[in-house]
């Protein structure tokens, strides 16, 4: 099912299937969302849980039995919940069953909730640990952006602009896409600013770590701009395929990393993931703007 929250800046459309974003108009017709293409990504925004990124073969163990998750978890695959609604905020939420059980073993509530406010989405992200143990996990966001904006000029004309200059750290990954452990300082150009082209692509998605918490994705040749704020999140993720007519970016902010390479570990004892006890509660929120 999809619906739909709307103003007088925008048109959300969002699907009930991984409480995903599907669409985002502005007033007079522009699309700012990726709009899926199986030849490159068919996804448009799907969100990350229980984990973010991948696992060594795409398992790991806990208690002593090993279990089979996917890459980014099942949350982007699972049906969710209307448990909330007005005509400009909605609320999906995902509890665990005993299909989440079979992959991962714990008892959580996974809530989106959606807030438009004038040109601005805000997305809060909560998960509650309703089990009797300590409940790991990560989350994250995966949201593909038109690029170029509007459709004018091509791929290369786009650009991204971090609120103020300074240098993050980008994570190190093996060929395998896991982590190494290692990180190394990232200049930007003038401090600020990333260039986007295929060849920035090449090793797969750059993640930084200690950037500034907003980003504004830009165009040479348009004056539409999406501003991603995620202040609350440890990470973030810039993505594309290489492949020529692959128009779209994916800003990714994170709470969690893949996996070091390596054999399954015990999910308990991976450290970049958040713990909850029993009854906690474990909010993230960002903020989109559509200019």
């Amino acid at each position: 099912m999809i619906y739909t929250l709307k103003n007088d800046f925008l048109k959300v459309e969002i699907a009930d299937m991984g409480a995903e974003l599907m669409s985002v108009r502005s007033k007079d017709g522009c699309e700012y969302l990726w709009q899926g293409d199986d030849r490159y990504w068919a996804s448009r925004a799907p969100w990350m849980f229980p984990v973010c990124g991948r696992l060594p073969g795409g398992r790991y163990t806990h208690d002593g039995k090993e279990y089979e998750l996917p890459n980014h978890g099942f949350a982007r695959r699972s049906l969710f919940a209307l448990t909330a609604q007005s005509e400009e905020a909605l609320t999906l939420t995902l509890n665990a069953d005993e299909q989440t059980r079979a992959q991962y073993p714990f008892d959580f509530s996974f809530s989106v909730t959606y807030t438009l406010k004038d040109d601005q989405i805000l997305i809060k992200l909560s998960v509650q640990n309703t089990g009797d143990c300590v409940l790991p996990f990560a989350f994250g966001a995966h949201p593909g952006f038109c690029a170029p904006l509007e459709g004018i000029g091509s791929f290369s004309d786009s650009y991204l602009e971090f609120a103020e200059a300074h240098v993050p750290n980008k994570i190190l990954f093996t060929e395998n896409l896991l982590i190494n452990g290692k990180r190394t300082p990232y200049p930007m150009r003038d401090g600020r600013f990333i260039d986007l082209d295929r060849d920035f692509f090449a090793e797969d998605a750059t993640f930084l770590a200690n950037t500034c918490g907003r980003v504004t994705l830009r165009s040479r040749k348009s004056d539409r701009f999406v501003t991603v704020e995620y202040p609350e999140f440890s990470y973030v993720g810039i993505w594309t395929k290489t492949d020529a007519d692959a128009d779209y970016v994916c800003i990714e902010p994170w709470c969690g990393l893949p996996d070091l390479d390596g054999d399954p570990h015990e999910i308990c004892d991976r450290a970049d993931l958040t713990h909850l006890q029993p009854n906690e509660v474990k909010s993230a929120s960002l903020c989109i703007t559509f200019g």
